[in-house]
């Protein structure tokens, strides 16, 4: 978007355009970018000011502050986040910052205690009330849109919330930690074994800000709809210099409600870390759904009980055939997944993965203890072959872009048959990448590691 050409062909806002003065609100730059982000998308032009039917390029003294200050609003404000495009252009020797969203599947919210949902409507900003954000969600697989009227007990406070229980597959472990030195928040891998669909189709739904009462509820919903207590699942808590890895829903859950005993029992002072964890959970499904992928991805407070993002990603083997128990989670759950859509699944492996040095760092048992005696063993946590070395992993496994597999220190091996007590020598037996970033539209890069050991 050209600023001179712009204002050449223009000369009022409309429901694409807003202009902003540098000593704007940043929140309500912020507001507006949401409510285009709700409207199909949009800009907001800092440094240019309306005057008596005509624009001024007012200017921007310290862009660079424009972009950090924004970046921090939407972090804390607005939910699930965007990331504008953001372009910095000179026009009359002064700096002009130019904001640009783009509209999407999803409706953001904005606000801190309480969450409102900005949208345009010509060159004004409205608030979108309960029946606007119901029609917005109407294009779901459960055939009448209407229905959404007929049952408002998850918005009116009288849901029955459901304890999720505390049932493990016998291959569960966890939680173990694994250092990320020069790691970023948004950067995740998660570890073991894991089946892509041969014909994916894409359905999400999300949370907005569920309390930590509500992120059990749905995920208790989830485990009854999906029998997640008979299947294999994995997971990864993470931070900006450490994650946990385990498995099983209900280890995962308890290790994202119980935060500062995971932080005191790693050493780790709370104070020093990142304000939010990214939480992903990724699970095989049989039942309703046969040879589908199950992921959760959690991104929850540390110091408050409640998450500011929360949504699942349900990648079926085939378009649905029967829709109804996707409408009967929903209907359990209080929220409903949205319009399918077929994607496209890659994953990579190494054509000779024996010759990969294998360095173990820790036996993984499984059952709920980790200690030597807490069951058999199901696998190792190795030194990682491609920690630090983001071009070789990136090359290696044609990931765009860097790549989590370079930031975790270990990774995690796994038998397919439990071996002996007494190990032989062990050799790495395939070693294989899924990109998440390809098919599963969630707001940040991870991978998935199925790294398989032999002996």
């Amino acid at each position: 978007m050209e600023i001179k050409q712009l204002l050449d062909n223009i000369d009022i806002e409309n429901v694409e355009i807003e202009f902003k003065h540098e000593n704007e609100d940043h929140t309500d730059i912020v507001k507006e970018l949401t409510a285009f982000a709700n409207s199909g998308g949009g800009a907001v032009i800092v440094g240019v000011a309306e005057s008596e039917n005509s624009f001024v390029v007012t200017g921007v003294e310290n862009p660079q502050k424009i972009e950090e200050d924004i970046s921090q609003v939407i972090d804390r404000r607005v939910s699930p986040r965007f990331n504008p495009t953001i372009k910095v252009q000179e026009f009359e020797e002064k700096s002009v910052v130019t904001l640009e969203v783009s509209g999407g599947n999803w409706v953001h919210s904005y606000g801190l205690d309480k969450s409102y949902f900005p949208a345009r409507q010509g060159s004004t900003t409205i608030y979108l009330d309960g029946r606007d954000l119901r029609y917005r969600y109407q294009h779901q697989l459960s055939a009448d849109p209407d229905e959404g009227d007929k049952d408002d007990t998850h918005d009116n406070g009288q849901q029955d919330y459901r304890s999720l229980e505390s049932t493990y597959h016998w291959l569960d472990h966890g939680p173990h930690l694994i250092p990320k030195p020069a790691g970023k928040i948004s950067s995740v891998c998660t570890f073991g074994e894991l089946y892509l669909p041969s014909n994916p189709v894409r359905i999400s739904t999300r949370a907005n800000r569920p309390t930590t009462e509500t992120v059990e509820h749905i995920l208790a919903c989830l485990a009854e709809t999906f029998q997640l207590d008979n299947s294999r699942s994995h997971f990864t808590i993470n931070q900006n210099r450490t994650a946990w890895i385990g498995s099983g829903l209900s280890m995962f859950f308890e290790e994202i409600d119980s935060q500062q005993r995971r932080y005191a029992n790693a050493g780790l002072d709370t104070s020093q870390l990142y304000k939010c964890e990214e939480a992903l959970y990724v699970a095989n499904t049989s039942i309703p759904y046969p040879e589908s992928l199950l992921l959760v991805y959690v991104e929850p407070w540390v110091s408050e009980n409640f998450a500011r993002h929360f949504e699942i990603v349900l990648l079926t083997n085939g378009m649905p055939v029967d829709t109804e128990p996707l409408t009967d989670f929903g209907n359990l759950a209080g929220i409903q997944f949205g319009t399918a859509e077929s994607v496209e699944m890659k994953a990579k492996s190494l054509s000779h993965p024996e010759e990969i040095p294998f360095s173990p760092i820790e036996r993984i048992r499984n059952g709920r203890s980790t200690a030597n005696n807490g069951g058999e063993t199901i696998g190792f946590l190795a030194k990682n072959p491609f920690y630090d070395k983001g071009e070789l992993a990136s090359r290696l496994f044609e990931i765009e872009g860097s790549t989590p597999l370079a930031e975790f220190q270990y990774t995690f091996g796994h038998f397919l048959q439990l071996p002996p007590e007494e190990l032989p020598e062990i050799t790495p037996d395939s070693f294989r990448v899924v990109d998440y970033s390809e098919f599963a539209a969630i707001p940040l890069n991870a991978i998935h590691v199925d790294f398989q050991l032999t002996w």
